[in-house]
């Protein structure tokens, strides 16, 4: 079971980077204090699935990309082009 909760305690960290969001923002998200979220983050304490959601949730993907070790992050970015006349 600790090998499962650092694996997503890891998704959490990596998705975290990619997407620029501060320790502070999640832990305002999740309710918790910033050195209780970078704990649970470092895979040093276990976490309920309600900050599984929370975490989730604030990066806009399914809790099973955090939970399941086989899902692959898969971001698109869109691009606006405006036609020149």
């Amino acid at each position: 079971m600790e090998n499962k909760i650092l694996e997503i305690s890891q998704r959490i960290k990596e998705l975290r980077d990619i997407l620029g969001i501060s320790a502070e923002e999640m832990a305002k998200c999740t309710e918790l204090t910033t050195e209780r979220y970078l704990e649970l983050e470092s895979g040093n304490a276990d976490f309920t699935f309600t900050f599984i959601y929370k975490c989730a949730k604030r990066f806009g993907v399914d809790v099973t990309i955090l939970s399941n070790k086989e899902e692959h992050f898969v971001f698109s970015t869109k691009v606006m082009i405006s036609p020149t006349f």
